[in-house]
């Protein structure tokens, strides 16, 4: 949510490339969770101490099908990407902390490699169609209005 307010805030152009972005990864996981569902295996986990309590609500909350590809990577990468678009160096802040995100998913059995490449994948294919979808809802008039810098986008 703090991203999309900022991203709005400082370019509105960049706020639809990430709100497409979004709804192309979501929707093209859907197909996939529809036609192939998937499972991840998960450990049982037996301890009590503070990290396997929080695992467990971790597992409770999340389903182990509909895994591939993983939204928790494609997601991430949506948002770094625009992060990195609208300032490169917060950005790869952020990319490193959505990186972390993804990696994590694999340890903690909620996806495997191939999920999150599929999702990191999944995302990069629909930054680029919703960066060019964006660019071609604003028109040649507003590129005109954003070169001459009347415009933040």
């Amino acid at each position: 949510m703090l991203t999309l307010v900022v991203l709005l805030l400082r370019s509105v152009r960049l706020a639809e490339s990430a709100l497409l972005a979004a709804v192309l990864t979501l929707a093209t996981a859907m197909v996939f969770y529809h036609f192939s569902q998937t499972y991840v295996a998960r450990p049982q986990v037996t301890g009590d101490d503070l990290f396997s309590r929080l695992l467990r609500g971790v597992y409770s909350s999340d389903s182990a099908y509909n895994d591939f590809p993983s939204l928790h990577a494609g997601l991430s990468t949506v948002l770094a990407v625009h992060w990195v678009r609208l300032n490169r160096r917060l950005g790869l802040g952020v990319a490193a902390w959505c990186a972390l995100i993804a990696v994590s998913t694999v340890f903690v059995h909620q996806h495997y490699l191939a999920d999150v490449g599929a999702g990191v994948g999944v995302a990069a294919a629909a930054c680029m169609a919703g960066k060019l979808i964006s660019n071609r809802l604003a028109g040649p008039a507003a590129d005109r209005i954003v070169q001459a810098g009347l415009t933040s986008d």
